[in-house]
């Protein structure tokens, strides 16, 4: 999914954090990993991404920079593998 592909909601939650419509390659602070668990144990890992929680919709929005944005629900886990470091 790219940027028009994006949901209204999570189109204004980008403007919201970032003051602007779209996100950018300077925007991409992390590189990671950031990790998204599944129930049957099956997991998804993403590096250069900007993650956005919205807990009444109990959703995450990841936005990659090169793989393209996901949403996905927090009910399955996820969490930020420790070590994930900050662009300088």
């Amino acid at each position: 999914m790219n940027h028009e592909d994006l949901p209204d909601f999570w189109k204004n939650k980008i403007k919201e954090k970032f003051n602007k419509p779209r996100v950018d390659t300077n925007d991409f602070k992390e590189y990671g990993p950031i990790k998204i668990k599944f129930e049957d144990k099956s997991f998804v890992k993403f590096y250069y991404f900007i993650d956005i929680v919205d807990k009444g919709r109990d959703e995450i929005l990841i936005l990659t920079e090169h793989c393209g944005y996901h949403i996905f629900p927090l009910g399955r886990g996820y969490n930020k593998v420790k070590g994930a470091k900050k662009k300088k």
